[in-house]
């Protein structure tokens, strides 16, 4: 049994490709299509600065106590 092109990625019902990873889970938490309503700018603009944040503000807490590291001794 080859590796032909499609094999693993087969059209659902929907029309949408069903990938290998997503076997593994039940059906109600499969998410084959996008949803109903397309993010505008402003909630784009929410989440980017969420995540940011989420990223920068530990290596801010970590470089602004970067000295107070360095001088612990163990």
């Amino acid at each position: 049994m080859g590796l032909e092109k499609g094999a693993f990625h087969q059209k659902s019902w929907l029309g949408f490709t069903s990938c290998p990873c997503l076997w593994g889970l039940p059906s109600c938490l499969r998410l084959t299509h996008g949803g109903r309503t397309v993010p505008g700018t402003p909630e784009q603009a929410l989440a980017f600065s969420v995540m940011a944040m989420c990223f920068l503000v530990p290596a801010g807490w970590v470089l602004a106590h970067l000295e107070h590291y360095k001088s612990r001794s163990d």
